[in-house]
């Protein structure tokens, strides 16, 4: 009953043709507070979910319709697909909808075995991580792409995040104090996938053939809670810290073999353009990390965007030379140097 879905109105609507021809569609925040009470009813399957609704009127209540008029199967998968389209589009055959690519290509890549050097793979992520944060840097000017992460957060944020601070749940807006961190998700979907061919009916067990994947963005990814890999996916969110609640503000996800400290560099700078488009006074000022972000790039991209953080080191520093009372100087890397600049 809290929750008001008219800020994001024009947005859904976005998504829909203008044109007054055929049906008309479902009210999406019909749909959209039906997805929110099926999530607080841990309901996981959309068939479940629609004939409770039918068979309990008074959940189709809270819905905002009725029983009969309950949204059906499809439409729950069609906004799903439309937040992922973004907004309507007359249909073109040599347009390829972002929905149709994901479904007609597989991008799974084999689970890899945990390399023994570790060292190796570590300078190697650093690189990459550095590389990633200099591209960020190089298109900061450059709008948000209007894909479905972008739908979502400014969902989030025109429904929960501006409330909240409205109602004095999220103060200090101009010098936000945040916290970011992950965990993995696994995928219901077979992990293996499904045989295309009929080698299994003739004996033949290890076949070449390719294979039907249903979950086509799940990956094998690290887990580092469990000490193994898992099949699904990586979720990341930044939360408001400064207060007793720990209040979302921005969502990512992504697949289980992409590392966090992408996640952080890429919240962190379509934070700041979402900010800058519907509440421009709204600022990042501190962030806190675990140790898996104690990295060379990651303090850089965070000392661009003049951020204050406080992580933990991954391992023991090396002992600085005790100089007396005088104060430690460094250099731009954090190597210590004299007070005489050697």
């Amino acid at each position: 009953f809290e929750i008001n879905f008219e800020p994001v109105h024009a947005l859904l609507q976005s998504l829909y043709s203008d044109k007054k021809h055929g049906n008309r569609p479902c009210d999406p925040q019909i749909v959209l507070r039906s997805f929110l009470l099926k999530a607080a009813f841990k309901e996981t399957s959309i068939n479940k979910w629609v004939r409770r609704l039918r068979s309990e009127p008074i959940l189709a209540l809270f819905c905002g319709t009725t029983a009969k008029k309950s949204p059906s199967v499809g439409t729950y998968y069609e906004l799903l697909k439309r937040l992922e389209n973004g907004p309507y589009q007359k249909k073109c055959r040599h347009r390829i909808l972002p929905s149709e690519q994901r479904i007609g290509s597989s991008r799974l890549e084999p689970r890899k075995k945990k390399p023994k050097d570790k060292a190796e793979i570590v300078e190697r992520e650093k690189g990459l991580i550095k590389k990633y944060a200099q591209q960020t840097i190089a298109k900061e000017n450059q709008p948000i792409v209007k894909d479905q992460e972008k739908f979502i957060n400014e969902i989030l944020f025109l429904t929960a995040v501006k409330p909240s601070a409205d109602k004095g749940f999220i103060k200090n807006l101009e010098k936000l104090v945040v916290a970011g961190d992950g965990s993995t998700v696994i995928s219901c979907a077979a992990k293996n996938g499904k045989p295309t061919c009929d080698c299994r009916r003739k004996g033949i067990y290890d076949c070449e053939h390719l294979r039907s994947y249903s979950d086509k963005d799940a990956q094998w990814g690290w887990d580092n809670l469990e000490k193994d890999f898992i099949f699904g996916y990586r979720y990341w969110q930044l939360v408001c810290a400064d207060n007793k609640h720990d209040l979302p503000i921005y969502l990512n996800i992504n697949s289980a073999n992409t590392h966090e400290a992408y996640m952080l560099i890429r919240a962190i700078d379509r934070f700041d353009k979402q900010a800058q488009l519907l509440a421009p006074s709204m600022q990042i000022k501190e962030i806190a990390l675990d140790a898996l972000f104690d990295i060379h790039a990651v303090y850089d991209y965070l000392n661009y965007k003049n951020l204050r953080y406080a992580i933990p080191y991954a391992s023991s520093p090396g002992k600085c030379i005790c100089l007396g009372d005088k104060d430690q100087f460094f250099t731009e890397k954090g190597e210590p140097i004299c007070p005489g600049g050697l």
